[in-house]
């Protein structure tokens, strides 16, 4: 039986371990957190940009992405939150999106995916296979999947 280690780690949820992680800290930072929660104590910005409402979003460090149904796909500065480009292609609304380094993809009411090179702001390919809104996507390197109101998968 190996003996256990002199510094405390944690195992996040994601199964990482944090190596010397001070655990009183995280749990006084668990504790602030839950508390800020309950009293409803944080530091709010709002973003303001698209003409209507605003149906789906993924963020990272650097950025924030936005869909709406003003048909745009909006990519902000997680920093400034200012606008640093705006992407037109659908017909109707934007109801999703995923994004990885260089690809975005969407799916609107208009029964439409769009695959995006996100950075240059360009369209690469457009699907066109299901007959309602599409609620959902996903991808990776070699597909796309999406769902759709007219209660198809498609691969």
């Amino acid at each position: 039986m190996a003996a256990p280690s002199p510094t405390p780690s944690v195992v996040n949820k994601f199964g990482g371990r944090l190596v010397g992680a001070d655990w009183r800290y995280l749990f006084n930072q668990r504790l602030k957190l839950d508390k800020n929660w309950q009293t409803g104590v944080a530091d709010v910005h709002t973003i303001s940009g698209h003409t209507d409402s605003v149906y789906c979003v993924q963020y990272d460090h650097d950025k924030i992405v936005t869909g709406s149904r003003d048909r745009s796909v909006k990519v902000w500065d997680s920093k400034t939150l200012q606008c640093v480009r705006t992407l037109m292609g659908h017909d109707a609304s934007v109801l999703c999106l995923k994004y990885d380094s260089t690809t975005l993809v969407t799916g609107s009411s208009d029964s439409t995916v769009i695959v995006w090179d996100w950075q240059a702001g360009t369209p690469l390919l457009r699907l066109a296979s299901h007959t309602a809104g599409v609620l959902d996507v996903a991808f990776d390197d070699e597909h796309v999947v999406s769902c759709s109101k007219d209660c198809t998968i498609k691969v």
